[in-house]
């Protein structure tokens, strides 16, 4: 396998210098494109005065005139229209839409045109049932509905914490030991360490005390297989004429 040593990487960093050092700067507002700008619209832009503005002016006011300006004369004739609504001719003045003179608009408070009396108030209101009504129709509180629950021996969220605390307070720490040979009987906890033969190192047989049959079972061994792990001496570091390559390409 290749990597990629101290040196070789000196001379990586040294080769992308040469190369950062033949590039061309960025400059703050330009960019590398294909200019189409031709002079003649260059010198067109050049011959139009600072604040220049076209305007096209209408004298005869029409519903298509949405863009261009509106001359003078027709602006004196929309006014003096404007001015003639205020005389009674389809304007609605204060003393028809305020006629209490209270300053607001009269009926504003009621919806869709319905006077305040349409609408019902809360002491309109009657046929609900009061939680009292609701108890004395048989139905239970959530204090009755928990006391049955715990009554029929469920547990509650408290009580389940409580017994798997309980539960892990009683497993016991394992301990190794490293035998001979094992015992006559075991104790509970300890995993027993064997040396065997069938591997170079240190490695065990692993075996632990099982109560119930009063016997020894094993469960494993220690033994360490390095076969699929790479060595030092399947490591090569990669030679300047590589890194050429890979940089030419």
């Amino acid at each position: 396998m290749k990597y990629l040593d101290y040196d070789g990487l000196l001379y990586f960093w040294g080769k992308i210098k040469d190369k950062l050092n033949n590039k061309v700067d960025k400059v703050e507002g330009k960019v590398l494109s294909t200019n189409d700008y031709t002079t003649a619209e260059k010198d067109k832009l050049a011959g139009i005065a600072s604040g220049a503005n076209k305007t096209t002016v209408e004298n005869v006011l029409t519903s298509t005139s949405t863009a261009n300006a509106l001359s003078a004369a027709q602006g004196k004739v929309l006014k003096d229209l404007i001015d003639t609504k205020g005389n009674g001719n389809g304007d609605m003045t204060k003393a028809v839409y305020d006629t209490d003179g209270d300053g607001v608009v009269d009926n504003s408070k009621a919806l869709e045109g319905h006077a305040a009396s349409y609408f019902a108030k809360a002491t309109d209101i009657t046929g609900f049932i009061t939680m009292q009504q609701v108890e004395a129709k048989g139905y239970q509180t959530a204090t009755q509905v928990n006391t049955a629950i715990t009554g029929k021996g469920y547990q509650t969220a408290s009580q389940v914490s409580a017994a798997i605390n309980s539960a892990i307070a009683g497993v016991t720490q394992f301990d190794l030991q490293v035998v001979e040979s094992l015992p006559a009987k075991g104790k509970k906890g300890v995993i027993y360490l064997m040396a065997h033969s069938h591997a170079s190192g240190d490695a065990y047989d692993e075996y632990v005390w099982v109560e119930s049959k009063s016997a020894f079972e094993k469960i494993g061994n220690t033994d360490i297989d390095l076969s699929a792990y790479m060595k030092k001496t399947d490591l090569t570091a990669i030679a300047n004429s590589e890194i050429d390559t890979i940089l030419a390409s």
